[in-house]
């Protein structure tokens, strides 16, 4: 969750903690997993929009 409690710190000016970011995730059944597909689906999409920036 650090990575998501830094997103929020960044966007959003929201600053919490990430293990009680995690708390409050699971007290309301949320749950995550970071499959080596799905990693490797982000990167993909990542690499995409990173072309779409350099051409405007």
């Amino acid at each position: 969750m650090p990575t998501l409690a830094e997103w929020l710190r960044r966007e959003c000016a929201v600053d919490l903690d990430s293990s009680w970011l995690s708390v409050l995730l699971q007290r309301d059944a949320f749950r995550f997993k970071c499959t080596r597909d799905s990693l490797r689906h982000h990167a993909a999409v990542r690499e995409r929009l990173e072309g779409l920036r350099h051409c405007g």
